[in-house]
């Protein structure tokens, strides 16, 4: 799943698709824990000598903090994290006789309701994007994290063995940084 992909609503989804508890793993990382890439879409920024910062700081303030209405949250997440936060507690958590989150999910012809988000999942979540890596990527970076993403694919499509999925990888990466170099 692609990150652009990551809502409620489709972690719900790809749950009652598959019939069992999401999980995050991310790309391995030097220290094991895994981490997930970020590319940022909307960046916003403001020019230092500007005629209407006011307006502009305006504008920034309104934008990270737009997403707090349940209908949004169900298909986009925030920018600002505590904005993010508070609405997986609430969705996590509803108050006793009434739920502060209801999704309709469709799997082909059949309509799951859904009146309750798990916490599993929304402490999965948090934990995913809090250990997302927003730096920029080197264009070999980019190249070695397509080269993972078709080789990866082939291997869940069931076509090759892990085995040679990997040596596939492996081979690609060695003669992309030979080539590098």
């Amino acid at each position: 799943m692609e990150a652009r992909d990551v809502t409620f609503n489709n972690l719900l989804r790809i749950e009652a698709q598959i019939g069992g508890k999401v999980r995050f793993l991310g790309f391995p990382t030097a220290d094991g824990r895994g981490t997930a890439a970020c590319r940022v879409v909307d960046k916003l920024g403001m020019v230092s000598n500007g005629l209407h910062k006011e307006g502009a700081w305006d504008f920034l303030e309104y934008y990270i903090s737009r997403g707090t209405e349940e209908s949004f949250y169900l298909n986009y997440l925030p920018t600002r994290i505590s904005l993010l936060r508070d609405m997986a507690e609430k969705a996590a958590a509803p108050q006793p006789g009434m739920s502060t989150f209801h999704s309709s999910i469709w799997i082909g012809d059949d309509r799951h309701e859904v009146d309750e988000f798990p916490q599993y999942l929304a402490d999965a979540l948090m934990e995913q994007i809090e250990g997302m890596d927003f730096r920029p990527r080197s264009a070999a970076e980019e190249q070695i994290i397509e080269i993972v993403a078709e080789e990866a694919d082939i291997y869940y499509k069931g076509d090759k063995s892990l085995e040679d999925v990997t040596a596939v990888i492996q081979n690609r990466v060695e003669l992309l940084l030979k080539e590098a170099h």
